[in-house]
């Protein structure tokens, strides 16, 4: 995305987030047209496999951009100290917190709340 002008990195950050419900989409297609049996975890297996496989591909033919190879050049960043630091504690709070609250609805949702599983 350091490559894109800075106007149109939001679109870009929008698509690279929508991909995925893209993917989740895919995945289900597949599910439906070959239902997963016992035996099937091999494909299943090979599917999960395929988004490492392209990271993989991208990490290889795609070069750093300059603007990456530039901050390299100025030292090691800090990003745990850099997130965590006075300047961004709150934000980094704030967004654990709502992340957090995402994830704690899906799971009970998924895995039933004390009265017993949602029907």
């Amino acid at each position: 995305m350091e490559i894109w002008p800075e106007n149109k990195r939001p679109l870009m950050a929008g698509l690279i987030g929508a991909a995925a419900n893209i993917g989740y989409a895919l995945i289900a297609v597949l599910g439906i047209l070959y239902p997963i049996k016992q035996d099937s975890w091999r494909w299943v297996m090979m599917v999960g496999a395929a988004p490492a496989l392209l990271t993989f591909l991208i990490r290889l033919f795609v070069p750093e951009s300059e603007k990456w190879r530039q901050s390299v050049k100025q030292g090691k960043a800090q990003p745990l100290q850099e997130i965590f630091g006075p300047a961004l504690i709150k934000n980094t709070l704030l967004a654990v917190s709502f992340a957090s609250v995402a994830l704690i609805v899906t799971w009970a949702s998924c895995n039933g709340f004390p009265s017993g599983p949602i029907k």
